[in-house]
Protein backbone atom coordinates (compact mmCIF):
# COMPACT_ATOMS: atom_id res chain seq x y z
CA UNK A 1 0.00 0.00 0.00
CA UNK A 2 2.56 2.19 0.64
CA UNK A 3 4.27 2.38 -2.65
CA UNK A 4 0.70 3.02 -4.85
CA UNK A 5 0.34 5.97 -2.45
CA UNK A 6 3.55 7.17 -3.44
CA UNK A 7 2.67 6.42 -7.16
CA UNK A 8 -0.87 8.03 -6.75
CA UNK A 9 0.89 11.29 -5.69
CA UNK A 10 2.90 11.96 -8.81
CA UNK A 11 1.52 13.42 -12.19
CA UNK A 12 0.68 10.24 -14.60
CA UNK A 13 3.17 11.77 -17.28
CA UNK A 14 6.02 14.12 -17.28
CA UNK A 15 6.50 16.91 -19.73
CA UNK A 16 9.11 15.22 -22.95
CA UNK A 17 11.35 17.63 -23.74
CA UNK A 18 11.92 17.81 -27.22
CA UNK A 19 7.81 19.06 -27.46
CA UNK A 20 9.08 22.38 -25.40
CA UNK A 21 9.45 25.46 -27.87
CA UNK A 22 13.32 26.52 -26.68
CA UNK A 23 16.89 26.65 -28.40
CA UNK A 24 17.04 24.87 -31.51
CA UNK A 25 13.48 24.17 -31.72
CA UNK A 26 11.93 27.46 -31.43
CA UNK A 27 14.56 29.38 -33.92
CA UNK A 28 13.58 26.74 -36.54
CA UNK A 29 10.29 26.95 -36.08
CA UNK A 30 10.61 30.86 -36.62
CA UNK A 31 11.85 30.47 -39.49
CA UNK A 32 10.24 28.10 -41.44
CA UNK A 33 7.01 30.19 -40.46
CA UNK A 34 8.78 32.89 -41.81
CA UNK A 35 9.80 31.40 -45.32
CA UNK A 36 6.24 29.78 -45.24
CA UNK A 37 4.70 33.24 -44.58
CA UNK A 38 7.27 35.18 -46.92
CA UNK A 39 6.13 33.08 -49.74
CA UNK A 40 2.65 32.57 -49.44
CA UNK A 41 2.95 29.31 -49.14
CA UNK A 42 0.49 27.52 -47.12
CA UNK A 43 1.53 25.27 -44.00
CA UNK A 44 -0.99 22.92 -44.35
CA UNK A 45 -4.04 20.92 -47.44
CA UNK A 46 -1.83 21.78 -50.29
CA UNK A 47 -3.76 20.50 -53.14
CA UNK A 48 -0.45 19.32 -54.97
CA UNK A 49 -0.16 17.13 -52.43
CA UNK A 50 -3.42 15.34 -52.75
CA UNK A 51 -3.10 14.84 -56.46
CA UNK A 52 0.56 13.66 -55.30
CA UNK A 53 -0.18 10.81 -53.14
CA UNK A 54 -2.98 9.77 -55.72
CA UNK A 55 -1.19 9.43 -58.41
CA UNK A 56 1.96 7.23 -56.37
CA UNK A 57 -1.06 5.32 -54.14
CA UNK A 58 -2.51 4.45 -58.08
CA UNK A 59 1.38 3.58 -59.75
CA UNK A 60 1.90 1.27 -56.78
CA UNK A 61 -1.34 -0.27 -56.57
CA UNK A 62 -1.52 -0.69 -60.09
CA UNK A 63 1.72 -2.36 -60.46
CA UNK A 64 0.92 -4.38 -57.73
CA UNK A 65 -2.17 -5.60 -59.59
CA UNK A 66 -0.49 -5.97 -63.01
CA UNK A 67 2.55 -8.30 -60.76
CA UNK A 68 -0.58 -10.07 -59.36
CA UNK A 69 -2.89 -10.95 -62.38
CA UNK A 70 -0.67 -10.02 -65.26
CA UNK A 71 0.44 -14.03 -65.56
CA UNK A 72 3.31 -12.09 -67.30
CA UNK A 73 7.03 -14.11 -68.11
CA UNK A 74 9.66 -14.19 -65.23
CA UNK A 75 11.69 -11.30 -67.34
CA UNK A 76 8.51 -8.97 -67.31
CA UNK A 77 7.56 -9.81 -64.10
CA UNK A 78 11.22 -8.85 -62.82
CA UNK A 79 11.19 -5.50 -64.76
CA UNK A 80 7.48 -5.14 -62.90
CA UNK A 81 8.96 -5.29 -59.30
CA UNK A 82 11.97 -2.82 -60.47
CA UNK A 83 9.13 -0.18 -61.05
CA UNK A 84 7.04 -1.47 -57.80
CA UNK A 85 10.04 -1.00 -56.06
CA UNK A 86 10.67 2.69 -57.02
CA UNK A 87 6.92 2.72 -56.54
CA UNK A 88 7.55 2.09 -52.70
CA UNK A 89 10.40 4.71 -52.38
Amino acid sequence: MATSAKIAGKPPTRSLQFTQQRGFRKALNERVNAYLRDNDIPARDVPAMYLKTAVALAWWLGVYLLLLLGHFPPLVNVVLCVVWAMAIA
